[in-house]
């Protein structure tokens, strides 16, 4: 390590706002241009290498750097946005579990948007339209069904009664009209949740 960046990482761990200011002004941008090539968000981008000085500044009293400051701040950002993208990865296979499990479930229902479900309206209008024009792309059988079961909340056995179906078959029409609607609407799966199973 040489000699300024000792002197920048003592100065820091006595308290030294002002060489402070000076590795953050010469690294920021940087550190920003590295983690751009993790996470292509450059909000969070931002979010994250601030992090990475809030921890370098609050825990400069206990500042360990054995190598290089170059190397400590970029190997703090790579592992922040390693932990982020872990972390969404977590979430997103959470989500999309929760979405089998619900678009399997002959109890779940589909409810339109209403007041009760206070989400972003404009994406949930444009949502429920979606979802009809698939609906209506359903074969006639497989659509009443849908409709009786999710949206007029018939139970299995009542629709296989008024139309005189086992219910089997009516299990059958209802996974296939959920399985077009998951594989038609993937990229609103998180709102997709909420609409066809609100109480989860």
């Amino acid at each position: 390590m040489d000699k300024l960046a000792s002197y920048m990482i003592e100065s820091i761990r006595s308290g030294d706002i002002k060489s402070f200011e000076i590795v953050f002004k010469t690294y920021y941008n940087r550190l920003c241009i590295y983690a751009n090539g993790y996470i292509h968000d450059s909000e969070q981008v931002k979010l994250i290498v601030n992090d990475v000085f809030i921890n370098l500044w609050e825990k400069r009293t206990d500042l360990r750097i054995e190598i290089s400051l170059d190397g400590y701040l970029y190997k703090s950002v790579r592992n922040h946005c390693i932990n982020y993208l872990q972390r969404e990865k977590k979430k997103t296979e959470m989500i999309s579990s929760d979405l089998d499990i619900i678009l399997s479930d002959e109890n779940a229902s589909y409810h339109p948007v209403s007041d009760d479900y206070p989400m972003d309206l404009l994406l949930v209008g444009e949502l429920d339209e979606k979802i009809k024009k698939v609906v209506e792309t359903l074969p006639p059988q497989c659509r009443e069904i849908f409709i009786l079961s999710r949206i007029e909340n018939y139970s299995n056995e009542e629709i296989a009664k008024k139309l005189n179906l086992s219910v089997g078959a009516v299990k059958s029409q209802i996974f296939r009209s959920l399985t077009k609607l998951r594989k038609e609407l993937s990229d609103y799966f998180p709102y997709l949740i909420l609409i066809i199973h609100p109480f989860l």
